[in-house]
């Protein structure tokens, strides 16, 4: 993953996609303080949330800081790591929705818990804890499904798809939220792309949905709206 994570962020860095760029840099860091490199971490990730800043991606910084604030809560500068969440708070109260932190809080329970017991956001962090937990609790109760006798086969999710009326995406029986698919674009691209059963080109898909955009910003748009939609149906 970090190999082709370097290899998308030099080619967005080349190609100047802006909006990509520091999605990949903030995934890299990402890994980097999974491996406990916490200062290459937090120089990735400080350089991402400039980038995002410059663009107004808010919905993107809002993530970058809530890892910001994890790799300081890592490396023990507890001050910084609360100061990077109530940013965070602040991005979720413009936004207004805060479900996002639910997704990339899952497997940082402790920093979610030192932000709860500090009160950031009011009670931000209590509803995040819970929505974390009912979250979990849901995946517990799910069926068990029946495997090969092999233990080596992997299993694929269950992905159900709503066109009519309201349009949702349920994977293992879990709706996607709004939050989750972080922009409308997103959602599309991936009904576009469910109800192309031969396939289509990058081309045929930026001209279906977004005909009016020049090619160089329906490009920015495609490679940008598959990566969301990537993550909300594979947020792992």
């Amino acid at each position: 993953a970090e190999v082709l994570l370097k290899e998308a962020l030099s080619q967005a860095e080349e190609q100047g996609r802006t909006y990509e760029a520091p999605l990949f840099a903030t995934q890299l860091g990402i890994i980097e303080y999974e491996r406990g490199r916490y200062e290459t971490a937090m120089a990735i990730l400080l350089s991402a949330c400039e980038r995002l800043r410059k663009i107004g991606d808010k919905d993107a910084l809002a993530r970058a800081y809530f890892h910001l604030a994890q790799v300081s809560f890592l490396s023990k500068k507890y001050d910084m790591a609360i100061n990077w969440l109530e940013k965070v708070s602040g991005l979720a109260d413009e936004l207004g929705y805060e479900d996002f932190l639910a997704v990339e809080g899952r497997n940082s329970a402790l920093l979610i818990q030192y932000g709860a017991s500090k009160g950031v956001g009011g009670n931000r962090f209590v509803r995040i804890m819970e929505k974390i937990r009912m979250r979990r609790d849901s995946k517990r109760r799910l069926p068990t499904a029946k495997v090969s006798a092999s233990p080596y086969v992997a299993t694929k999710p269950d992905i159900e798809a709503r066109a009519l009326g309201e349009s949702r995406v349920l994977v293992n029986s879990r709706p996607i939220s709004e939050a989750e698919w972080r922009s409308n674009r997103a959602k599309e691209m991936f009904f576009c792309m469910l109800c192309c059963g031969t396939g289509q080109t990058k081309e045929q898909i930026t001209a279906a949905l977004w005909p009016d955009l020049s090619p160089a910003k329906g490009t920015s748009n495609f490679h940008i709206n598959l990566y969301r939609a990537r993550r909300a149906v594979f947020p792992g």
